[in-house]
């Protein structure tokens, strides 16, 4: 059995089942991709999150394959009319650039820094410009699916409040763990384990103002250890400007702090 008979079914899914087709052409759709998911979130014209649906990519030998069977199966991600579509990625292979460069230089930092076949990408910050190395065949489809120019690219932690306050940011994702330092010194940095992290921590004065999201909870044992190391450790809480539906009453915010995030 190919990869594309298996019946695919979410992780994790909250659906608003008075969102409809119709409304797509007014709505915005929101992709979060690693080497671990493929997760998607849906804003309707009136600014209301209304679905979101998370998939596990681990121990998929064709990742490409099942994005491709997801999407081109689901009945709202098969149709190409959004009026707006962003894919945010959490990358391994990143850095910060503290001035706006053009992708041939993008394309010149990745292949000496990276070393790595996947295709580098660069996306804007107020003060520089965030490289990293991409998934190049789904971004590929998605790109052919929804129209390069259409599809805006970007580095997942950069939903953060970089420029706005002095926070460092701990971003536990499927594959890893992301420290991104804010507006003082812009950049994010990965992390294979948390021994990596805490390894790294320990050579660097003790971080104040640490906020955490992704695949973590206040009782794991990853964020209890971590506070050994930072100070005022907390969990990223909802902001009041983030609608959602009410369907979204129990959904972990800090979880899915990128996409909820997306401006």
């Amino acid at each position: 059995m190919t990869e594309q008979e298996t019946h695919i079914t979410p992780k994790y899914q909250v659906q608003d089942d008075r969102f409809g087709v119709d409304e797509i052409h007014d709505a915005e759709l929101i992709f979060e991709l690693s080497d671990g998911c493929f997760r998607f979130g849906i804003r309707n014209g009136r600014g209301y999150f209304v679905w979101l649906e998370d998939y596990s990519l681990r121990h998929r030998e064709n990742k490409l394959a099942f994005v491709q069977a997801t999407v081109q199966s689901h009945k709202f991600l098969s149709v190409r009319f959004w009026r707006k579509v962003t894919l945010l990625c959490q990358a391994s292979y990143k850095t910060f650039v503290p001035s706006r460069i053009t992708e041939e230089q993008a394309q010149r930092i990745g292949q000496h820094l990276f070393q790595t076949e996947r295709k580098t990408h660069h996306s804007f910050e107020k003060e520089g410009t965030f490289v990293f190395a991409g998934h190049e065949s789904i971004v590929q489809f998605l790109q052919n699916l929804y129209g390069a120019d259409k599809l805006e690219i970007k580095l997942a932690e950069q939903q953060f409040d970089l420029q706005q306050n002095f926070w460092t940011y701990i971003y536990f994702q499927e594959d890893g763990i992301s420290l991104v330092f804010g507006k003082r010194h812009i950049n994010s940095y990965w992390f294979a384990r948390i021994e990596d992290l805490v390894a790294y921590l320990k050579t660097q004065s003790k971080l104040e103002s640490v906020r955490v999201c992704g695949e973590v909870t206040a009782y794991s044992k990853a964020f209890r250890t971590l506070e050994n190391y930072v100070g005022n450790l907390l969990l990223l809480e909802s902001k009041d400007e983030i609608k959602r539906s009410q369907y979204f009453q129990d959904t972990p915010f800090h979880r899915y702090y990128s996409i909820f995030s997306q401006q």
